[in-house]
Order: structure tokens, then C-alpha cells, then sequence
């Protein structure tokens, strides 16, 4: 458990620092996801992807996150 809070926290980072470098936001909110997911937080997971869906609709990491 104490792992995918470090993911989770460490994504998040990327996903507030690197949102102007598409490639690596994409993969940072898909990971998002999952962590979410593997924390039983299906709501934040929801969030990262609909975030995912809508700002890179066409990225390898929303197709793999779907």
C-alpha cells in the first residue's frame, strides 16, 4: 500500500510540473490512474482518465488506459 501512495503522490507531481510536455503528462495520468485504481480511489481514477480522454484523445497512454 505504502508504494502506490508513493506512485500516486509521485505522479501527481508530474502531472502538476510537466503538463506543458504532452508526452510525459499523458503517461504520468495514465499511471495516475492505475495507482488510483490499486488505492480503491475509483473516482480519483475516473478524474485521471476523463483528464486523460479529453486532453490527449489520440496518445498510445489513453488507449492503454482505457
Amino acid at each position: 500500500m505504502g508504494e502506490e501512495k508513493a506512485a500516486a503522490m509521485a505522479y501527481l507531481r508530474v502531472d502538476a510540473m510537466y503538463f506543458q510536455h504532452p508526452p510525459l503528462h499523458a503517461e504520468s495520468l495514465a499511471q495516475l490512474a492505475k495507482a488510483w485504481d490499486k488505492l480503491e480511489m475509483p473516482e480519483r481514477a475516473a478524474t485521471a482518465r476523463k483528464k486523460l480522454n479529453d486532453m490527449y484523445p489520440n496518445s498510445k497512454w489513453t488507449k492503454q488506459s482505457s
